[in-house]
C-alpha cells in the first residue's frame, strides 16, 4: 500500500534487535522516526536501513516523560507511537490507512486492538492479555494533551473524543511484551518511583489499608475479571506480579511522604 501522512515514532533503548520486525511493518507510514536513547547497539544502522530518521535523546525512566517533545518531531498531525517490541499486523495497517482518510474531525485518538505475548504465549487473560486496546498511542497531535506522567498516554482535549476500533483476530497490534520474568521485573522496577509521583500528583495519601485493599483488588481483578486463569500458572504468576506492582507504587508514595 502507498504510504499515507502518518508519522511513526519508535523509541529504542538498546533494542535494535527488535527493530527489524517493527520497522518492516510500518511501511504504510509516510514518515518513520527512531528516537535513540543512549543506545550502544545497532539501533541507528538498522533504522537507517529502513529509511527512518534517527534522533537522539537522553534516556528517561519512562517514555511518557519525553512524549510531548517527540510529538514535535513529526511532520504529520497523525502520530503513531509504538514500542520496538510491537508489530502492526498487515490487516491492521490496511484498516488504519482506510480509517485515517475518513476519520471525523472531532476524533483525537484511535485505540487499536492489541495482543500481548509473554514469551511465545499469547495471553488470553491477566491485566495485559485478552481482548485489549492500545490506549493513546495513535493520535492527532493538535487535538490531544500530552503529560509527563507514567503510563498516561495522549488524551483528547475538550471537544474531541476517542474512536475505538472493533476487535478482529488479525486486525491487531502484536506486542511481544516480555520474554521472561527477569525482564518483567527489571523493566517495572524503573516505573515504581514514577508511580509514587503519580499518586502524589493526584492528591493521594498513603495508608496501609489502601495498600492492602488495592493490592488484593488488583490480584482478584486480574485473576477473575480479566480471566488470568485461562493462562494457567503464567496467569497466576502475572496476577501476583500485578498486585506486587500496585503495592509498590503505594510504598513509593510512602517514601515520598516520609522524605517530605
Amino acid at each position: 500500500m502507498n504510504p499515507i501522512p502518518i508519522t511513526a515514532i519508535v523509541v529504542s533503548c538498546d533494542e535494535g534487535h527488535l527493530l527489524e520486525r517493527c520497522l518492516s511493518a510500518l511501511k504504510f507510514c509516510d514518515e518513520i522516526i527512531v528516537v535513540e536513547m543512549d543506545c550502544t547497539d545497532q539501533t541507528a544502522s538498522i533504522a537507517h536501513q529502513h529509511n527512518a530518521r534517527v534522533v537522539n535523546h537522553p534516556r528517561v525512566p519512562f517514555i511518557e516523560a519525553a512524549q510531548k517533545w517527540m510529538s514535535t518531531l513529526a511532520s504529520h498531525d497523525w502520530v503513531l507511537s509504538i514500542d520496538p517490541d510491537e508489530v502492526v499486523d498487515p490487516q491492521l495497517a490496511a484498516s488504519l490507512v482506510s480509517l485515517v482518510s475518513r476519520v471525523p474531525e472531532d476524533v483525537a485518538v484511535i485505540e487499536m486492538p492489541i495482543q500481548f505475548y509473554f514469551g511465545n504465549h499469547a495471553l488470553r487473560g491477566t491485566y495485559w492479555g485478552g481482548k485489549n486496546w492500545k490506549l493513546g498511542s495513535f493520535f492527532h497531535r493538535q487535538r490531544v494533551a500530552l503529560e509527563a506522567v507514567v503510563h498516561r498516554k495522549a488524551e483528547p482535549k475538550t471537544g474531541f473524543h476517542t474512536h475505538r476500533m472493533p476487535w478482529q483476530d488479525k486486525q491487531i497490534l502484536h506486542h511481544y511484551w516480555m520474554l521472561n520474568y527477569t525482564q518483567l521485573l527489571e523493566k517495572h522496577l524503573r516505573y515504581i518511583q514514577a508511580e509514587g509521583v503519580k499518586h502524589q500528583g493526584a492528591g493521594h495519601t498513603f495508608s496501609w489499608f489502601i495498600l492492602v485493599y488495592e493490592a488484593v483488588h488488583a490480584f482478584a481483578w486480574s485473576l477473575i475479571k480479566k480471566s488470568a486463569w485461562l493462562d494457567g500458572i503464567v496467569g497466576l504468576r502475572l496476577s501476583v506480579f500485578y498486585a506486587w506492582y500496585v503495592a509498590s507504587g503505594w510504598l513509593a508514595l510512602r517514601d515520598l511522604e516520609r522524605r517530605a
